[in-house]
């Protein structure tokens, strides 16, 4: 992140290097015991007391459905439903959402049947499951995709009836997008403009819908921000991601002045601003994505 010098309240100056987030999100060929204790770690951060013996079970028949298939990376297939089932734990989403990441692949790459799944684990995982694979097996013309994108997003849609397929689909294809370095280069490039064109506009759709449901977090008053306040909003970007801030009527600059200073501090993204409200969005991870020229 390039520096800049930004003048805050009481004349303090802070580097935008200053402000580095810390990361979270588990490295390459991580063993999959790990992933699992990070993925358990994460649900009881926001399910303290759930029982979590249903999401065990799920782990062991995805390892076991999986057992002998391989990422482009040589790495265990496994690792890719676990690390899309701890996106979703970051989300803090329901048990039944991170069971369905768990096994979102299995109906479609491995002997498991929906019918095993429902069995397993009730028709509501089982539909989730469904959801996914379906919206996997949409057809793109990759020759077309910029003449499809808008028709492909409503059909996207419009097959999710339940608004968790998508989000489990987003990560499922947010951890592909981070493990893009293994795929050539041609399937590089179609990847990352499907993405562009179809996946980024739901994501952001649902982003600012999830936006519009946030309380703020912090008030901007007439001090304006200083150093502490850009640290404490930093650190509630790494446990967050998402978060919205409220500017009082009497702060020194308007919302959007605050937003790209605040974006400029701390490498967070602008989400969107509503009245006297900014939102800004940050991921956990640094797993880069190597630069594609499209």
């Amino acid at each position: 992140m390039p520096e800049n010098n930004i003048e805050l309240a009481g004349n303090t100056n802070i580097k935008t290097s200053q402000v580095d987030k810390s990361v979270d999100t588990p490295a390459d060929f991580t063993s999959p015991e790990v992933l699992y204790n990070k993925l358990i770690e994460t649900i009881r951060q926001y399910h303290p007391s759930s029982d979590l013996s249903d999401i065990e079970r799920a782990y062991k028949v995805a390892k076991e459905a999986h057992e002998g298939q391989f990422r482009k990376s040589g790495e265990p297939y496994i690792i890719h439903p676990l690390c899309v089932a701890i996106i979703l734990a970051e989300l803090e989403l329901d048990k039944e959402s991170i069971i369905a990441g768990l096994l979102h692949d299995v109906v479609e790459d491995t002997v498991m049947t929906s019918e095993d799944v429902a069995r397993e684990f009730g028709d509501e995982v089982a539909l989730l499951v469904d959801g996914v694979t379906k919206l996997t097996q949409l057809n793109y013309q990759h020759d077309k995709i910029e003449v499809q994108a808008e028709n492909l997003r409503k059909m996207f849609l419009a097959m999710a009836k339940d608004i968790r397929v998508i989000l489990i689909k987003l990560a499922d294809r947010l951890h592909n997008m981070r493990t893009l370095k293994y795929m050539t280069p041609e399937k590089q490039k179609e990847k990352a403009r499907e993405t562009m064109d179809i996946y980024a506009p739901i994501a952001q759709r649902r982003l600012c819908e999830m936006a519009q449901q946030l309380k703020p977090i912090f008030e901007i008053g007439k001090n304006g921000i200083g150093k502490k306040e850009i640290i404490d909003i930093s650190i509630a970007l790494d446990s967050h991601e998402l978060i919205k801030i409220s500017v009082s009527h009497d702060a020194p600059n308007d919302a959007k002045t605050f937003l790209n200073a605040i974006c400029a501090l701390t490498g967070a993204e602008p989400v969107t601003i509503i009245e006297n409200e900014v939102v800004f969005y940050r991921r956990s991870s640094n797993n880069d994505i190597n630069h594609i020229e499209i």
